[in-house]
């Protein structure tokens, strides 16, 4: 019975099903009336715009100082995540700059005394890919192992667990790095799996289970 709780572990985290295309929990357009707050962990002033977003209204900046950290503490992106079902958190970002130079982005988690960045491997958006959409997918059970191999990186010194930090969000990061650069960000949200993906991992679940009672029947 210990050999098939592995399995069945092993298997949800292993199967390579999309945990990130589901049902939106919040989704933060910044359409009037804005129902979080957002600024710059380094003074640059962030705007709404009224069109051009994706489609319509965004939050647009500019990395007069280097970089900008967008930070949201609001009720909507806070808390319980574990709890929540929430399996990935995902935005879109626009280069609006008009000097023709690429830049960089990436997203944080903050909670649980630790903090988790996605560095989307650190992808170039271009002045002229439009809008791209980031998704970052993961397991609110993982250990700093887990998600280190999935692509997150530990962003403090102490080692909080993965799973330590998704239980208790205080806030959430998008970053934009590279000097002089305007930007345009859209569409934050946070996803649950799909009802279709969870039964597809209920089934192979009881597939395997099925399978380790037949091998109980056979010896």
């Amino acid at each position: 019975m210990k050999r098939l709780i592995v399995g069945l572990v092993t298997l949800t985290l292993t199967s390579g099903i999309d945990l990130s295309e589901g049902a939106s929990i919040y989704t933060e357009t910044f359409s009037p009336p804005l129902s979080t707050s957002w600024n710059d962990k380094f003074g640059s002033p962030l705007v709404i715009e009224p069109s051009e977003g994706n489609p319509d209204y965004y939050l647009f900046g500019s990395t007069e100082t280097g970089r900008v950290r967008a930070y949201t503490t609001s009720t909507q992106f806070t808390g319980n995540w574990a709890a929540a079902g929430i399996a990935a958190i995902s935005y879109d970002v626009r280069n609006l700059s008009t000097n023709g130079f690429s830049f960089q982005t990436s997203l944080s988690l903050y909670g649980g005394g630790g903090g988790w960045g996605y560095p989307a491997g650190h992808a170039w958006i271009q002045p002229d890919d439009g809008w791209t959409t980031i998704v970052a997918p993961f397991d609110p059970t993982w250990t700093v192992q887990q998600a280190e191999a999935a692509g997150w990186w530990n962003q403090t010194t102490s080692e909080h667990p993965f799973s330590e930090v998704v239980q208790d969000i205080y806030e959430l990061d998008v970053y934009i790095y590279q000097s002089n650069r305007h930007f345009g960000i859209d569409n934050v949200g946070s996803t649950v799996p799909e009802p279709s993906t969870l039964a597809l991992l209920a089934m192979s679940a009881f597939g395997l289970l099925a399978y380790g009672w037949r091998r109980r029947r056979a010896v």
